[in-house]
């Protein structure tokens, strides 16, 4: 059988199965069984209509075609009103999908913004949340978040060719077209905070909608921000929370009876929709949001009764993120108190959560009374530090993404390195410049998670350990830890 063909028919079955579930839970009680099935034939016939798909397109068609129908019609319940968008039935299924939705509703065109397949979701969700808004502001708002989308996109693009350029990364071969190349550079060293800093110093003294190379100042987002900034608050009574280390600490913190950002009126609408684009401006979009819940948290610890408190979960203390470089600044620098800041240190597979105590053990927390918590990011730091070095040891202890949290302390271990072997050295004579040299080998750009993963596997992934890596990395984090 066809690769198209197999398709086709697991994709019938599978739209088929996902319209009947819907069918029965109420979604869509104006259709029979049967008509929900033949809108999900037609729908499957259209993603493979065309003969020059290769296996992999298909699979990737398949993946993004059930996780938007899971979004967008398990959401919205009213399955008429999507697939008789124009979008759809002018566009193509397919073209909407494969370009991640986003894509056909650019800048370009904009007015095609309000024909967005979740756009009727969006606008009933924040009408509720808001009333007193407006058709027109919650037009604007949609309308902003693809400009800012294209607007980002575009100085991202000119800020990684501007870093090679100042750095002296070629892309590969003569005559290289623009990008070739990033997923060396970009992937291993990344657009981190110092290479976002420089884009950002390019275009010091230009006005924000004249900037070419700050992909992270745009106005579109700010104007979002501010606008809903009442929507972006914990309710009173309530403590908020920040998270780092992927989004399964968000819902880590809602069941610990914590109020991220995700979960208040404007995240919960936004993290529901399915704009599946590069996740450098949709982070950036977040990221602004996040600005202005941080200044709501801010003023309510500072205004709050003694027993308000915002606790960090936190999988890693890494220097690049968002948590380390814009929120707990932006957190410390107001009026709040710091001293209602605690720290929480977790660790492990997204559904087997444990947090990191006091005496280096894991244990499962079941309610925040129990946790242990950190005082301050230093005395956090110092815990996970300690953890991390018995994890190295015991390859019983490492999760799938522990490379994540190692990878940041290494790095902070070879920036202590440089500080301390470039003065007289704190160590035994033959020590620093062992430490120094063992730190150096390990914070190239060639060390990130995937490195580790690789050379200090965890258990069950097949790979055989390098004990040469294994001895470096012991050696440094002995050395940073003391």
């Amino acid at each position: 059988m066809k690769t198209s063909m197999k398709l086709n028919l697991l994709l019938t079955l599978a739209v088929s199965f996902a319209f009947q579930t819907f069918l029965f839970a109420g979604a869509g009680a104006r259709y029979s069984a049967d008509e929900l099935e033949r809108m999900g034939e037609r729908v499957a016939r259209e993603l493979v209509a065309e003969d020059n798909l290769k296996p992999a397109d298909d699979r990737l068609m398949f993946d993004r075609f059930i996780d938007g129908f899971g979004s967008a019609y398990g959401l919205d319940r009213e399955l008429a009103e999507i697939l008789g968008m124009v979008a759809w039935q002018k566009r193509g299924v397919r073209r909407v999908i494969t370009n991640g939705w986003k894509d056909s509703f650019t800048a370009q065109d904009i007015e095609q913004a309000l024909a967005h397949p979740e756009f009727r979701h969006f606008e009933r969700e924040l009408l509720a949340a808001s009333p007193g808004i407006g058709r027109e502001v919650v037009e604007r708002t949609w309308k902003n978040i693809f400009l800012g989308l294209e607007v980002s996109g575009k100085r991202w693009a000119a800020c990684k060719e501007y870093i090679k350029r100042e750095e002296g990364l070629a892309p590969f071969g003569a005559g290289a077209a623009p990008g070739a190349g990033d997923d060396v550079f970009f992937g291993t060293g990344g657009m981190n905070a110092a290479r976002a800093q420089k884009c950002k110093a390019a275009d010091e003294g230009r006005p924000t909608a004249d900037k070419q190379y700050d992909f992270e100042d745009i106005e579109e987002f700010q104007y979002i921000g501010e606008q809903f900034r009442a929507l972006l608050a914990v309710p009173a009574g309530r403590n908020p929370a920040l998270w780092s280390g992927g989004i399964a600490l968000s819902e880590y913190a809602r069941q610990k009876q914590f109020l991220p950002l995700e979960t208040t009126a404007l995240g919960n609408i936004m993290n529901k929709l399915y704009l599946r684009t590069e996740w450098t401006g949709l982070g950036v979009l977040w990221n602004v949001l996040s600005e202005t819940y941080t200044e709501n948290a801010a003023r309510d610890l500072a205004g709050a009764g003694k027993r308000a408190q915002l606790h960090v979960f936190t999988r890693t203390l890494d220097p690049n993120s968002v948590l380390i470089r814009q929120e707990l600044p932006q957190l410390t620098a107001g009026a709040a108190a710091t001293e209602r800041i605690k720290y929480r240190l977790v660790y492990g597979e997204d559904d087997d959560l444990k947090e990191i105590g006091k005496d280096g053990e894991l244990m499962k927390v079941s309610s925040s009374r129990d946790a242990p918590v950190y005082d301050t990011q230093e005395e956090a730091r110092v815990a996970l530090t300690g953890f991390m070095r018995k994890v190295v040891k015991d390859p019983g202890l490492r999760s799938s993404a522990y490379g994540f949290t190692l990878v940041p302390i290494l790095r902070d271990a070879k920036q202590t390195c440089d500080k301390k072997c470039a003065e007289p050295c704190p160590f035994p004579a033959c020590a620093c410049p062992h430490y120094c040299a063992k730190c150096l080998a390990l914070t190239g750009d060639d060390l990130n998670p995937g490195f580790i993963n690789r050379n200090l596997p965890p258990p069950g992934v097949g790979l055989v350990e390098a004990a040469d890596v294994r001895e470096r990395v012991e050696r440094c984090l002995d050395a940073y830890a003391n």
